[in-house]
């Protein structure tokens, strides 16, 4: 049995006050980027979490796409960031080569909003995708790798 690691004093975590502990027996490392992590972290959103207008993504459509996500999302490509939106979806984000990437997801209507743009000549593409279908998570697949392999 690993020998428990003590913490110091309790710590501010955003604006919620986290308890101190006295042992842990254990501690997991998590990647930033770790998707069904951050997903998991999006559960505890509530109406109005932005600025008091912030709509919270339904538990069912967050448990959709992390079900999608870890049974279509190539384990070869990058990792994207993740962030709530306002209107209660999810963004996900890459940066690719010379490429910003994002994927706006509508949680209800199962669509991702593909919007991509070329840092160097800021040429600007949008496309809209069933993520429900193979063919939408292929096409997402190959726009990532594509990118990734653009020099910057």
């Amino acid at each position: 049995m690993s020998k428990p690691i003590p913490f110091m004093q309790p710590r501010m975590v955003g604006e919620r006050f986290q308890k101190s502990m006295d042992e842990v027996e254990h501690i997991s490392i998590l990647d930033d980027n770790d998707v069904s992590a951050r997903l998991d972290e999006f559960r505890s959103l509530k109406d109005g979490w932005l600025d008091g207008k912030g709509v919270a993504p339904h538990p069912q459509g967050l448990d959709w796409f992390a079900g999608c996500f870890e049974n279509h999302y190539p384990n070869d490509l990058f990792l994207p960031c993740l962030y709530p939106t306002a209107e209660g979806g999810v963004q996900v984000e890459w940066t690719l080569g010379g490429h910003e990437a994002s994927l706006d997801v509508n949680l209800d209507t199962h669509q991702g909003e593909w919007h991509c743009l070329n840092r160097e000549t800021e040429e600007d593409f949008s496309h809209l995708l069933d993520l429900n279908s193979m063919e939408g998570w292929r096409w997402l697949a190959g726009q990532i790798r594509q990118r990734a392999e653009t020099p910057k």
